[in-house]
């Protein structure tokens, strides 16, 4: 079926190697690639603001938000963790993985557009 996970042979879910096993161009997939591309812009907005003297405010990640490569690498990193427990979920409940990667790209939508109207609170101040 295209756009699902590919079931191991004999049946069972337990190897974890079958959560790589997505179809590339499985919604999950299509996702995961849009989310990296979303945490990049996050990672670059940020970036962007504190070259204009603003400050990270997630305190996680405030620790990391000096360097944007590993900025970038983490949020990556996690975002990967995320796809794997959406790609798990997906195998137990279908369309439950796509939503918890939907909520995701949402959420990251949120941040950059914050960071942009902050980014432009810096460039005009009365704005």
């Amino acid at each position: 079926m295209v756009g699902s996970l590919i079931k191991p042979r004999d049946g069972s879910w337990d190897d974890l190697t079958a959560i790589f096993a997505a179809d590339l161009n499985s919604p999950l997939v299509i996702s995961l690639l849009f989310l990296y591309c979303v945490c990049f812009l996050d990672v670059a907005t940020t970036s962007m603001i504190i070259a204009k003297g603003g400050i990270e405010l997630n305190p996680l990640m405030e620790l990391f938000a000096g360097s944007p490569f590993l900025h970038l690498l983490l949020k990556w990193l996690v975002v990967f963790f995320i796809f794997i427990a959406a790609s798990y979920c997906e195998q137990k409940i279908h369309i439950s993985g796509l939503f918890i990667m939907g909520v995701m790209i949402l959420w990251f939508l949120f941040v950059v557009i914050h960071n942009v109207f902050v980014y432009l609170t810096f460039l005009y101040p009365a704005f």
